[in-house]
């Protein structure tokens, strides 16, 4: 008798919790926010069921949709965007422009030393002229690959030369490629542009040998990392040529490229450890060479037959440090971009042990207010120009796969 009377005490308590629990929750059912062991949802259940699981996590309501990922530059503010270029750059070696009026010399352009330069300057030009009617075809393709691989197959030399630069280890391909048309695929349109303007110089100038073959591969890999991120930049600011301004970035150091292949003792000394040109290393150029490294690339391209625009990007792409946009020839927005790109590069770059404790000048702040950054080189540095700046990996890589379907080999 005693044992009925339990059983029915203790029946009537867990009605009544029963009835208070959906009381509690008006009788809705809760989702659980983790799943069986057999990888399914769980069922729904009551509030009263769910207490008997206490350790698992309960959700009342649906959870709120993701945002969209902001530009650095609006991430700036929060502190964000700061964090994010300190893990790629180091902002430590951005110090502000130096007195520029000692340099103001650099802008003369004397060729009493630099005669035997630009004969071989000369020497390369018909190949510039050749290759440059492909790089215009390209420019005028949209970006579309079947029609780029048809133009790189037509110069055997060049799909070479693009086919040995996508399976090099510096793109860390875990496959061998060995057709043109994914090369071109993984690559784009920028990095086959730019492999175009390096197989041209190389095949003029003959292979890079000796002892100035590391601080050439070591400068053309600097020069096609400046020439994406100016891309980047160019796009973002709404430039009117992206594509030229990227050309003249990535030729913007072609003057000590020439100098390391014509005065290679004279090249090695000055540019032996690839590092950012500061005044200290400008003023040495001046003193060895009678002309800096962006007055001489200036009147290589003149030669070549390149439009004045180019041509004065490259030869003042140094200028932002020293003097204000007004006080410049050509295009200051395209010369803008540039030295910022090469600053940028240069601060994601180890330290160089000749000139590792020479500072990278930002631009002077007349800069910053032209190309509406007033809050410095972060606001410019949108998602984009981040992923510029970063190690390139192939970015049709997983693309590649459906487009072939449509472009086959």
């Amino acid at each position: 008798m005693a044992a009925i009377v339990s059983i029915l005490i203790i029946g009537g308590v867990l009605s009544l919790l029963a009835v208070l629990g959906l009381r509690h929750g008006k009788g809705r059912p809760v989702r659980v926010a983790s799943q069986t062991r057999s990888g399914r949802p769980p069922q729904a259940t009551t509030n009263s069921a769910a207490s008997s699981a206490s350790s698992m996590r309960v959700s009342e309501s649906p959870a709120p949709p993701l945002e969209s990922p902001a530009p650095v530059g609006a991430l700036a503010s929060k502190g964000q965007g700061h964090e994010r270029l300190s893990v790629l750059m180091d902002l430590a070696r951005l110090k502000p422009p130096p007195d520029g009026a000692s340099l103001l010399e650099a802008r003369r352009v004397n060729l009493s030393s630099s005669g035997d330069i630009l004969k071989s300057a000369e020497a390369v030009s018909h190949l510039v002229c050749r290759r440059t009617m492909i790089l215009k075809a390209m420019s005028g393709l949209s970006q579309e690959p079947r029609e780029m691989t048809k133009l790189v197959v037509a110069d055997p030399t060049l799909a070479g030369q693009v086919l040995r630069t996508v399976n090099s280890a510096f793109y860390g391909l875990c496959y061998p490629v060995a057709s043109v048309f994914r090369a071109v695929l993984l690559l784009g349109h920028l990095e086959v542009r730019n492999i175009i303007w390096r197989s041209c110089l190389s095949e003029g100038l003959g292979a890079d040998q000796g002892p100035t073959r590391e601080a050439l591969e070591a400068l053309w890999q600097h020069s096609f990392a400046t020439s994406r991120v100016a891309y980047a930049l160019a796009k973002s600011l709404n430039l009117a040529a992206p594509d030229d301004v990227s050309t003249a970035a990535l030729l913007h150091d072609i003057g000590k490229v020439f100098c390391l292949k014509t005065k290679p003792f004279v090249g090695m000394a000055l540019y032996g450890n690839v590092g950012f040109s500061g005044l200290p290393k400008l003023k040495r150029e001046l003193a060895e060479l009678d002309i800096t490294h962006a007055a001489l690339g200036g009147e290589i391209v003149r030669v070549w037959g390149l439009p004045d625009e180019s041509r004065a990007v490259i030869g003042l792409h140094h200028m932002p440090s020293y003097v204000d946009p007004q006080e410049i020839d050509g295009d200051p927005r395209a010369v803008g971009v540039v030295y910022l790109a090469d600053v940028l590069c240069h601060s994601t770059s180890k330290p160089t042990p000749e000139f590792g404790d020479c500072p990278i000048y930002l631009p002077r702040q007349a800069w910053f207010k032209m190309l509406r950054a007033q809050d410095g080189i972060e606001q410019l540095c949108t998602e984009s120009v981040l992923q510029a700046i970063s190690r390139p990996t192939p970015a049709a890589e997983t693309a590649g796969a459906r487009v072939e379907s449509v472009y086959p080999d």
